[in-house]
């Protein structure tokens, strides 16, 4: 709820401007707060951040962007890509799901040697 308040909050301003502008900002402001050790789990603060280009993205689509969806064949090809999808991250350790909740920051996930190039 307090994700969705601040959400709500941020169209003030993202309705004034473009949405190149507002989907690029967004993104910035996702990127960065996920480098910031300071803004952490208080009030859901770092998740709110890091889905706010979804919500921005969402606002600005129009409004029978998701018609084409309801075709029977998208339905079947976007069910098999999500299933892929949720193996590969589920089975392969390489990969941190955890980095996909959006509730710790970057730093979390760096500090794995395995990871290192």
């Amino acid at each position: 709820m307090i994700s969705s308040f601040f959400w709500q909050i941020s169209l003030y301003f993202f309705r004034r401007i473009r949405p190149t502008a507002g989907i690029t900002i967004s993104i910035l402001i996702s990127l960065l707060v996920g480098y910031t050790p300071f803004i952490g789990r208080e009030l859901t603060l770092q998740r709110t951040a890091v889905f706010l280009p979804f919500f921005i993205i969402g606002y600005y689509l129009p409004k029978g962007f998701f018609d084409w969806f309801k075709n029977f064949k998208y339905k079947k090809l976007f069910a098999v890509g999500f299933v892929i999808i949720y193996a590969l991250v589920n089975y392969l350790n390489e990969v941190n799901k955890y980095m996909f909740f959006g509730s710790k920051p970057y730093d979390d996930f760096l500090n794995f040697p395995e990871w290192a190039f």
